[in-house]
């Protein structure tokens, strides 16, 4: 079923609705918002359900492993007004392409070739490994650079050394 709706005086709003017969699956189209399983969708996607709300994400591609094949990606201005992708999520298959999977977090450098450039940033590879500044961890935690404790100046920083093996 859809139905349409609207107001032809201030405020205008406009509203277009497809569920089935029994009105139990919904999708709105409310202005410029998009709700699946609510009419009144409160952000440019909202998604509702009673029990577990499911966004799925899927490429058939079967290419090269370790490559990273779903993305969300994170738009926004810079200061001339230019619309850029300042971060990214993204999944790879990983070494082990056939049930492993790699989660990418990645973010602006402010660098521009062509483009501005996006840099890894954190990968939790398919053994639970989580590597920073790394896009390898071999450890469950690996960080290539350096690593700061503390938070102000009143509270004493922990240091951590390491061996040039890398071992504390």
């Amino acid at each position: 079923v859809m139905t349409a709706t609207g107001t032809s005086s201030a405020p205008y709003t406009s509203t277009l609705s497809f569920s089935n017969y029994s009105q139990n699956d919904v999708m709105v189209i409310q202005g410029s918002n998009v709700g699946i399983g609510t009419t009144g969708p409160s952000d440019k996607l909202t998604i509702e359900d009673s029990g577990e709300a499911v966004l799925s994400i899927y490429s058939t591609d079967t290419g090269v492993v370790d490559s990273q094949k779903t993305f969300i990606k994170l738009y926004g201005e810079n200061g001339l007004g230019t619309k850029i992708e300042q971060a990214r999520i993204s999944t790879a298959p990983g070494a082990n392409a056939t049930s492993a999977g790699q989660l990418i977090f990645s973010t602006g450098s402010g660098v521009y070739s062509g483009g501005y450039v996006l840099e890894e940033r954190i990968r939790i590879d398919e053994s639970g490994n989580v590597g920073i500044g790394t896009d390898d961890p071999s450890e469950k935690l690996q960080v290539h650079g350096a690593v700061k404790f503390g938070q102000n100046s009143n509270i004493p920083e922990a240091a951590i050394s390491h061996y040039t093996n890398g071992y504390l």
